[in-house]
């Protein structure tokens, strides 16, 4: 697993944080991770995910979309399989379908 953003080895996992989210120790599932650099991480959390999406131009839900089919092509989890017990909402299927292109099933 690398980091989304610097492709760096040995990411330091971090939970995405939703608009939705509005009160204090709201944690996502763990399957909701993106993988950044230890920096990343700390600078996601200095100056909040908007300001972080913008300086890097990438989203959140873009990144957890890339480490979760990291994951699936490593073997750690399979995506149909939480897909088909309701874990994937559809912001992140179509978000695992833009990184993919059309017509690729996993």
């Amino acid at each position: 697993m690398v980091c989304c953003v610097t492709g760096n080895p040995y990411p330091d996992p971090h939970h995405i944080v939703l608009e939705c989210d509005s009160g204090m120790a709201l944690k996502q599932p763990d399957h909701f991770q993106m993988a950044l650099s230890h920096e990343l991480h700390v600078q996601i959390h200095q100056v909040g995910w908007k300001e972080f999406e913008s300086i890097h131009g990438v989203t959140q839900k873009q990144m957890v979309a890339e480490t979760l089919l990291a994951a699936h092509s490593m073997g750690r989890l399979n995506i149909s399989d939480l897909a088909e017990a309701g874990h994937i909402p559809d912001w992140l299927l179509n978000e695992i379908t833009n990184f993919c292109g059309e017509g690729h099933n996993v």
